[in-house]
């Protein structure tokens, strides 16, 4: 549904500036919008568990590296 939208205001050229200023403003505030709501699942819920990434982490070292390693 994003892209379809972004097609429509922006067009389908990736290159575009302003297209990618769309989709990469929208990605940044969906990902802090769906951390703050499991953060208040995980209040409302009464657990105290905290929010971890560590499974991506896990993931990310698997597939680049450790953070901080040369490539």
């Amino acid at each position: 549904m994003l892209v379809e939208l972004l097609d429509g205001v922006f067009g389908t050229d990736a290159d575009e500036p302003r297209r990618a200023f769309a989709e990469t403003r929208f990605m940044t505030l969906l990902e802090s919008t769906t951390e703050d709501l499991a953060k208040a699942l995980l209040a409302a819920s009464g657990s105290s568990t905290p929010l971890a990434f560590g499974r991506l982490d896990a993931e990310v070292e698997r597939e680049i590296g450790p953070r901080g390693s040369a490539g």
